[in-house]
């Protein structure tokens, strides 16, 4: 059976404008303690089981079904009277005189049992009974106005309505008293329940009325509640006198909380400790004084505003405790017994940990604490989901009845952890620890308004959203109680996680998706105030499902239009088109495309400012050709992107190379550049290469640094391939040396380079490459050594293939030229010439150790073992050190001494004994420089660098294809394979002192320029330097016969 109270304050008490008589938490704690007999409602429902019920039967009608049927209710009404006051909204009433019950055995012992329930719920000590008045038939359109019962009965204080089985809506009892109101909905308890029925009580002074009935028929029994004529009659006022002050101080709370934002939430500690089973069933759990003054607190909830809970709470302190004097002879009784049998030990140990659980530690010196809810539950059971972080001082400052605000002063720790101190554990702290865990029971007050936030404090990001999904379920529960709390949670727990700088990093999608399903089909208001939350994110997830939303048409682009440029700008500017793809007109929906392409519009104009007021890249110019091209308008294209293409081509920037070029792509493939715009892109085209070339500054390009060996390309018989070692080797050089780009909007794509000359040849701009070519030959001096990898040399690899499928020999003299400065210059500026050997003469020199005599290095370890090992190497008497000591204290000694590497020193271990001797410390022997030694290993330094370098250009030259470079270099003959030999060997750079290798000039292969692994034979008799070795077997490897 289901039903609620909801209440609201209609009027206020005239002690309401009183001030607290002392403070709150006095005046509170006293109001409560003085409550010590049950006090009830004035109005109250609840249901009643029966193991059949009785059979009814109505003069003139004859037996009445349960449920009641339409045409038993119209024969009912056909024998009944109107109440008094003749109004046809009146229900019908049958006098208890025309009724009869069957079943007598179980119906007449009902009323002493319902009297039980009511007089406890009513707070009435005396014997009650309930005599039948009336049977009342409520139809559609009926109501009873509001009004209090004046019968004149001797001993009459109340009446109780019994719900008869009756499927109907509406007919809600309202129940008023004292500025307090509560509502009965017995509509949705009352139905066609074979076995249980719902009843209604109240006092007589209390005012009530039925609300109409919308459908069905309202079908009751009425009874008067009665006391002995002799006894004072119960009333509704004088419950109320009883807990007055208690009203008082709560009201001034409930006012100060919403203005000053002080003692938020209050803690009663409860008198008695309950186990875990009792407490989880709320006031049902409680007894004596706790249960009495619970139910007052619960009385007073509704009319009052604030919500009761219980909580069990666990307070844990890790600390140095006093030593309890048993410890020294633990520590005796381990040395006297360490070789007894492992039996033995563990009696010992038992009998310790035994020993230990009686010892009372007192804390000296608190380590770490923390204070945690256990258990948090209502007063009707139902267990909380909450994620508090409890703060101590809070706590003790608004626990109520707290000794010297300490909520746990006088309770016993409930579980005892003791360790005790270890003097030889470095890390153990200055004495043995305990840890505590203490617990309390009490009861917490909070303001409703301020519930949310108080079961929610500290939580966010996934928490949040965890219990979120909870509350999101409670939206559907059948108890309205349960609907409003999670409605009260639902904003909260959603703003803390998906709002603010701990909000999650993305969204719970189905978390998410089942919230608005719920909110848009119940809550409207809600449901656009979570998608506003949305609409500030600016995550993956989040525009999927705002994306979703769009497409099924419950939401409009206005709606969610922050959320998606802001991950739409926030993504890489490659993938920002397809994401404005993704909002082209959709079927049926041809009347939002103005609005689709303003939101589309905006992004655009957005990414063509940032173009013009900050650094750009090749990627920005890439993607805003892109993006401008989802549109199809080209007058748009001229209008807002035109003009920041023509600035950064002005000013030479890789930005305008890269947009041109995708320009041109998009021109030929047929989008809203090509076709009839197609000469108007042409044009476009030529004026902005024209600029971008006059003003590209190339000794201050930078080229994209590649991971692999092959600048990103797949290149067949690679032959000569660098290895793991020189590859890292010239990352690390190139890391080290290559300074931070000062403009990233120098960064240029070497294979953007290479296709833009070959778009050039497409569009018969001669004279343009040929301007290129010459600021190439001009500036080739002058690039960076750490640019050839990156930039310089893969742009001639790619240069090769964009000249043959132009149809352009690479003979042409003008790439030969442009081939010939950039590989002259790279060896010049990263080889440079080989340096000189310088020898240097070296002798052997013997000298004694620094350490005399017997004194020795210390170690490390201030332990009082460690400190007498310390004396005995300090004396420069002492040759030795021998004692017996326990197989832990001789492991702890041998381990300070292995880390303080100690010379000159001997252990030996024998049975129980460490032996410890000081020996003599032999000299040391050096090699010593005569002459030439800071040159030579200068020179040898040099002269390796040198070879390395040499190493990494001969393997950066052999990933060209070797017939396309020797073309470049100087044609198909002998003036090409000479060119190329010559800059393999690095002939240039040698040291022209040194002969040249033996093995003849550098052959080449067809396809690569390296060949064969094997080294060359050595000349018999002579042994070759370690450097000449490896410079003749590295480019050794490098040679084959051309025929």
């Amino acid at each position: 059976m289901h039903a609620s109270e909801n209440a609201s304050v209609y009027a206020v008490s005239d002690l309401s404008t009183e001030a607290f008589r002392e403070n709150l938490q006095k005046d509170l704690c006293s109001a409560l303690d003085a409550i010590k007999s049950p006090i009830g409602s004035f109005a109250k429902f609840s249901g009643v089981k029966f193991v059949e019920l009785p059979v009814i039967s109505v003069d003139g009608v004859g037996e009445i079904g349960m449920p009641l049927h339409d045409d038993q209710a119209r024969q009912l009404i056909s024998k009944a009277r109107q109440t008094a006051g003749s109004s046809i909204q009146n229900p019908w009433e049958i006098e208890a005189s025309q009724l009869q019950f069957r079943n007598p055995e179980s119906w007449v012992r009902m009323p002493d049992k319902l009297c039980k329930v009511i007089a406890e719920d009513m707070g009435i000590t005396v014997p009650i009974s309930a005599k039948l008045h009336k049977m009342l038939i409520y139809e559609q359109g009926a109501v009873f106005t509001a009004h209090s019962n004046t019968d004149e009965i001797p001993g009459i204080f109340g009446t109780m309505m019994l719900y008869l089985p009756s499927p109907h809506q509406g007919g809600d009892v309202v129940v008023k008293h004292g500025g307090s109101r509560l509502v009965f909905e017995a509509s949705k308890a009352v139905g066609s329940c074979a076995t249980t029925l719902g009843m209604t009580y109240w006092y007589s002074d209390a005012y009530h009325h039925v609300q109409p009935i919308t459908s069905g028929y309202r079908w009751v029994l009425t009874y008067n509640l009665t006391v002995s004529p002799g006894l004072e009659r119960p009333t509704a006022s004088f419950l109320r006198s009883q807990i007055k002050n208690l009203r008082h101080t709560l009201r001034r709370w409930i006012e100060n909380t919403g203005l000053a934002k002080v003692n938020e939430e209050l803690f009663y500690i409860l008198d008695y400790d309950y186990t875990k089973d009792a407490f989880s069933q709320g006031l049902k759990g409680l007894g004596n004084s706790d249960l009495v003054r619970m139910q007052c607190l619960h009385q007073l909830a509704d009319e009052l505003g604030f919500d009761v809970y219980l909580a069990d709470v666990e307070k844990m302190e890790r600390g140095i405790v006093e030593s309890n004097g048993s410890d020294d002879e633990d520590e005796d009784e381990e040395d006297e017994d360490d070789d007894d049998d492992d039996d033995d030990d563990d009696d010992d140990e038992e009998e310790e940990e035994e020993d230990e659980e009686k010892l009372n530690h007192f804390m000296e010196d608190v380590l770490d604490s923390s204070l945690d809810f256990m258990m948090l539950v209502d007063l009707k059971g139902r267990n909380i989901n909450y994620s508090t972080e409890l703060d101590y001082d809070v706590l003790a400052t608004n626990t109520i009845n707290a000794q010297y605000y300490d909520p746990f002063d006088g309770v016993v720790p409930k579980e005892t952890d003791y360790v005790r101190y270890d003097p030889f554990r470095c890390n153990t702290a200055s004495g043995p620890q305990a840890t505590h865990w203490y617990r309390t029971q009490m009861a917490v007050l909070v303001p409703r308004h301020h519930v949310a936030h108080f079961l929610t404090s500290g939580v966010s990001g996934r928490r949040a959203e965890s219990l979120l999904d909870g509350y999101i379920g409670q939206l559907t529960d059948p108890s309205p109680e349960t609907r409003d709390t999670a409605l009260k949670m639902i904003p909260v727990l959603a703003m803390r996680a998906w709002l603010g700088p701990e909000a999650a990093p993305t969204i719970n999608k189905t978390i998410a998706t089942k919230l608005l399903y719920m909110l848009r089909k119940r809550h409207s208001d809600m449901y656009n105030e979570v998608l506003g939350w949305f609409n500030k994110r600016s995550d993956e997830v989040t525009f999927q499902l705002l994306r979703a939303l769009w497409v099924t048409k419950n939401v409009n682009i206005g709606q969610i239009s922050e959320c998606m440029m802001n991950y739409i700008t926030s993504q890489p500017l490659k993938d920002q088109p397809g994401l404005l793809e993704t909002f082209a007109p959709l079927p049926g929906r041809e009347v939002e495309r103005q609005a689709e392409a303003s939101f589309i519009k905006d992004i655009v104009n957005a990414r063509v400012e940032k173009c013009r007021t900050r650094e750009t890249t090749e990627e920005d110019g890439v993607g805003i050709i892109d993006m401008a091209q989802v549109l199809r308008d080209f007058d748009f294209f001229e209008e807002s992107v035109l003009p920041v293409l023509e600035l950064r081509a002005s000013q030479g920037l890789p930005f305008a190379l890269a947009a041109i070029q995708r320009l041109w792509e998009h021109a030929t493939q047929g989008s809203p550049f090509g076709g009839d715009n197609l000469a108007k892109s042409a044009q476009h085209y030529k004026r902005l290469a024209r600029l971008v070339v006059t003003n590209m500054p190339l000794k201050h390009l930078r080229g994209k640094m590649f991971i692999d060996d092959k600048w990103g390309y797949e290149i067949a018989d690679l032959n000569l391939r660098p290895s793991r070692e020189l590859q890292l080797a010239w990352e690390r050089e190139v890391k080290s040396t290559r300074p931070p780009a000062k403009k990233p909007s120098l960064t240029i794509t070497p294979r953007n380079l290479a296709k833009f000359f070959g778009t050039c040849l497409e569009n018969q701009l001669d004279d343009l490459l040929l301007q290129v070519t010459f600021k190439i030959l001009a500036e080739a001096e002058t690039f960076p050594w750490y640019e050839y990898r990156s930039l310089w040399l893969p742009f001639l690899f790619h240069l090769m293939p964009t000249l043959e499928s132009a149809g352009v020999p690479l003979t042409t003299p003008r790439y030969q030229q442009i081939a010939g400065a950039i590989l002259d210059t790279f060896l010049d500026n990263y080889v440079k010439p080989k340096p000189p050997k310088v020898i240097a003469t070296t002798r052997t020199v013997s000298t004694p150790s620094s350490i005399r005599g017997l004194v020795r290095p210390t170690v490390r370890c201030c332990c009082m073992l460690c400190a007498l090992l310390n004396q005995f190497l300090e004396s420069n008497t002492r040759q030795e050190l021998a004692h017996e000591f326990p197989k832990r204290m001789r492991d702890h000694i041998k381990h300070s001494i292995d880390m303080a590497t100690i010379p000159g020193l001997e252990t030996t271990v024998q049975d129980n004994q460490i032996k410890i001797s000081k020996v003599p410390i032999p000299p040391i022997t050096r090699v010593i420089t005569t002459a030439n030694g800071a040159q030579a290993r200068d020179s040898d330094r040099a002269r390796k660098e040198w070879h390395r370098r040499a190493k990494v250009a001969q393997a950066e030259l052999a990933k060209f294809p070797a017939e396309k470079l020797k073309l470049l270099l100087g044609g198909d003959g002998v003036d090409g394979r000479e060119k190329l030999a010559e800059m393999m060997e690095m002939r240039r750079l040698r040291n022209s002192t040194e002969q040249q290798p033996r093995d003849g000039p550098l052959s080449l292969s067809t396809s690569s320029l390296a060949s064969s692994t094997s080294a060359p034979a050595p000349v018999a008799g002579v042994r070759r330097a370690r450097e000449d070795e490896d410079t003749g077997a590295g480019y050794s490897n490098a040679r084959r016969r051309i025929h």
